[in-house]
């Protein structure tokens, strides 16, 4: 339906639209535990463009909504893997909040060439945060 071409230029425009809302200074990572519970996560990427997040209306910022257009072809298997994700404005240790994707509310399916938006839903992990390095 839609052409290559098409979807790339919205792709970008969109990116170039999230890009410019984002706050200075947020980072956002895709990340999943390690073997043990209590193991810190592991970064699987650190996203810099094409991406939006978004507090989810009436939670009381424990609930996010990550939203990203990518064509590129690892993404698929590192968001397959995401368990979790850090997100915010590091504090003075290098600190952001961390929060746990809901697998019921994650896109299972691949994004394709009709619907190149991935979409997650994730939860704020209380009493922990992740270190931005």
């Amino acid at each position: 339906m839609f052409d290559a071409e098409f979807i790339n230029d919205l792709k970008q425009s969109l990116g170039a639209l999230s890009d410019n809302l984002r706050e200075p200074g947020k980072r956002f990572f895709l990340l999943k535990r390690g073997q043990h519970s209590g193991a810190p996560p592991q970064v699987l990427a650190e996203l810099t463009a094409s991406f939006t997040v978004s507090y989810v209306k009436d939670t009381f910022r424990n609930t996010i909504l990550f939203m990203s257009f990518s064509t590129d072809e690892a993404f698929p298997d590192i968001f397959a893997q995401a368990t979790l994700c850090a997100w915010g404005t590091p504090d003075a240790d290098g600190e952001i909040n961390l929060y746990a994707f809901d697998p019921d509310q994650k896109d299972a399916a691949d994004a394709d060439g009709l619907s190149p938006l991935w979409r997650a839903v994730a939860f704020r992990v209380k009493n922990e945060r992740f270190l931005t390095g």
